[in-house]
């Protein structure tokens, strides 16, 4: 997984790290397990994580998650760099991961031809603590794992969080690059031909909205089409102010994230008035419980 942010030269291909590494993040084998692995792969001829199988230090499930983690990704960093709530990351087979997995399919069903140019979705809901955050990441490493080149990018520009669950700075970012205080090519590097490219939020603007128009995020999203399959945008909350409207018109479609029992069907409305009024075509909608 590529993800660009304050260091674009530390970049590596996901077989940069061993199986062997990707168990020990799993805590599915210990360091002084590895001799005797080593000992059993040169005796039988086997893979790494095989001979570990055969030694019964691991079942196969692990086996499978540590092989699915290596060959799904391009990580510029070792897995465990990864926060917690970014679980399609670091446990791809979790259960919940198939809910992503499936959502990630209905919004690809009506999408023909994914190389004609990225395909923009913004992640809205109507309040503060729906899970935007959550669903955006999750959904943009799902895309990645269908091997499609996906940006996330972060355009709640207010209280952003992307950052800090990619342990990424927030020095760089979507407001340096709109201001013309940082380089597009320098925050994405090189990349690769498959994976996920982060681009956080940047430093904290005094005047978002100014930004999110589409005189300056307009000709920004423009430029990543080209680049991108899949483009995952996170936005403020609908209720904290116009933020969400701009960033979403900018991506054309929008993704509606609600919480069980929780806001009000007036401001769902208010929601989906406010998006269709600024053009913005309803791509789907997820009751997140998480």
């Amino acid at each position: 997984m590529n993800m660009a942010g304050d260091n674009p030269k530390a970049q590596a291909s996901a077989s940069t790290y061993s199986i062997g590494e990707h168990l020990r993040v799993l805590g599915a084998i210990r360091a002084e397990d590895e001799p005797r692995i080593v000992a059993e792969q040169r005796a039988s001829g086997l893979p790494f994580g095989e001979a570990a199988l055969r030694l019964g230090l691991i079942d196969r499930a692990r086996l499978q998650e540590a092989l699915a983690r290596q060959h799904a990704f391009h990580w510029p960093a070792p897995p465990q760099a990864v926060m917690p709530p970014v679980f399609m990351a670091l446990r791809p087979n979790a259960p919940e991961a198939e809910a992503f997995r499936d959502l990630r399919t209905r919004l690809m069903t009506p999408w023909p031809n994914p190389q004609a140019g990225a395909r923009a979705i913004a992640v809205v809901s109507a309040e503060r603590g729906d899970g935007r955050s959550f669903v955006a990441a999750n959904l943009a490493v799902a895309f990645a794992q269908a091997r499609l080149r996906t940006l996330l990018i972060d355009l709640d520009f207010r209280q952003p969080r992307l950052h800090e669950w990619f342990n990424r700075g927030r020095r760089h970012g979507v407001t340096g690059l709109l201001i013309g205080r940082s380089a597009l090519d320098e925050l994405l590097g090189k990349g690769q031909p498959h994976g996920l490219s982060l681009i956080g939020a940047g430093p904290q603007p005094p005047n978002p909205q100014e930004l999110l128009g589409p005189g300056l995020l307009g000709l920004l999203m423009a430029t990543l089409r080209n680049r991108f399959d899949v483009i995952v945008a996170d936005t403020p909350a609908w209720s904290q102010a116009s933020d969400a409207q701009l960033a979403a018109a900018q991506c054309g479609q929008a993704l509606l994230v609600s919480r069980p029992h929780a806001g009000t069907v007036r401001a769902a409305r208010s929601l989906v008035d406010g998006l269709r009024q600024g053009g913005v075509t309803i791509a789907g909608a997820m009751v997140n419980r998480h």
